[in-house]
């Protein structure tokens, strides 16, 4: 493991640490003898609970459950259900992979509007080399379809980065559940300020559920590259950095941890 990116996130964690350090009131000279402060840090643990079939388990109470680090128990201070309002982020994947599949992905992520709550608000962020942010969070559905609609597909892909740039700048400070739906067959190319180690360390230590809907674009690629390639034959495709076999299974498993991380689930579309 890279030195640096573990100071890094060292670094990310005592500054939190300090944030939420406990700070006595003005007190005179012989009770402040007395005060011990103490650094408190309150962790969010999302859950969602399936039974062995897949099917979503609702109605459970903080009784029913028990959180245990290094096999000691820790009290449960707060415990809350998904009948409050969410924010979530529809994190769409532009990049040329997923040129094929971005019909269905725009049209995933509209049903995936329908069957939101009214109150619920909607971030619309779309990602190839770049990141754009198509509408910020609201409840206006005409305005999130046309965000929806604006996703189009360019060169590279930034994965990573932008899983970062959604958790640190637009989630960071929104109150209340969050989420993030994200759309994209979990293959980086071009990432520069964020890598995957980053990402799953941030998104363990964040508030944030994620939900990856899993594209699986590597055939498509290949017959593309056959086509263009007739006497090649895959030669170029299967030796460039993102868009080999190894490169997919890395992707895969970088989303299965997202969401593992995050107490969500990864689906396919």
């Amino acid at each position: 493991v890279d030195e640096g990116k573990l100071k890094k996130r060292k670094k990310k964690r005592d500054k939190a640490n300090k944030k939420a350090k406990v700070k006595p009131a003005l007190l005179n000279e012989e009770e402040a003898d007395d005060i011990i402060t103490v650094d408190s840090t309150l962790v969010t643990i999302p859950v969602s609970v399936y039974s062995r079939g897949g099917l979503y388990v609702p109605n459970l109470k903080q009784a029913d459950f028990k959180i245990f680090e290094d096999n000691v128990e820790h009290d449960i201070a707060y415990f809350g259900t998904t009948d409050k309002p969410f924010t979530v982020v529809l994190l769409i994947d532009t990049s040329p992979s997923t040129a094929y599949s971005i019909n269905q992905i725009r049209d995933a992520a509209m049903v995936f509007v329908d069957e939101l709550k009214p109150q619920d608000r909607v971030m619309v962020i779309s990602f190839d080399s770049g990141i754009r942010t198509l509408t910020k969070a609201t409840n206006d559905r005409k305005k999130i379809k046309k965000a929806i609609d604006k996703a189009d597909f360019g060169g590279g892909t930034s994965l990573y980065d932008a899983v970062e740039y959604t958790l640190e700048k637009r989630l960071r400070k929104v109150p209340g559940k969050k989420a993030i739906v994200l759309f994209t067959d979990g293959v980086d190319t071009t990432s520069r300020g964020a890598d995957y180690l980053e990402n799953i360390a941030e998104v363990e230590e964040s508030d944030v559920t994620i939900y990856p809907i899993y594209y699986n674009t590597y055939r498509q690629m290949v017959r593309r590259d056959v086509s263009n390639n007739p006497m090649g034959r895959g030669r170029t495709y299967g030796n460039v950095v993102g868009t080999r076999a190894k490169d997919y299974a890395l992707g895969r498993q970088y989303l299965l941890e997202l969401s593992g991380s995050t107490g969500g689930r990864i689906f396919l579309p």
